[in-house]
């Protein structure tokens, strides 16, 4: 039996979701988001462009969780197409 944090951490963590690992590309767009959340990145603002079915949602969503761990008080705003994420 699962208890709820462990099944809010499988949501994200792509070892206990039965996603595949996460790719090189979403590894260096987490390693900007820790960065920016502790105010170190050369840009505050980030653009995201892959194709339909990339995991471009799945990515955003890990993005926030990032930001909610490493600055508890800042804030971040996701502009998207996608209602996923809304």
């Amino acid at each position: 039996m699962r208890d709820a944090a462990t099944e809010e951490k499988s949501l994200f963590d792509p070892a206990t979701s039965g996603e595949e690992d996460w790719n090189e590309y979403q590894e260096r767009i987490f390693d900007w988001t820790r960065a920016a959340a502790r105010g170190r990145a050369k840009s505050p603002h980030a653009v995201i462009r892959a194709r339909a079915g990339t995991g471009k949602t799945t990515t955003a969503t890990k993005m926030a969780d990032i930001i909610s761990e490493e600055s508890p008080t800042s804030n971040a705003l996701f502009a998207t197409f996608s209602k996923g994420i809304s």
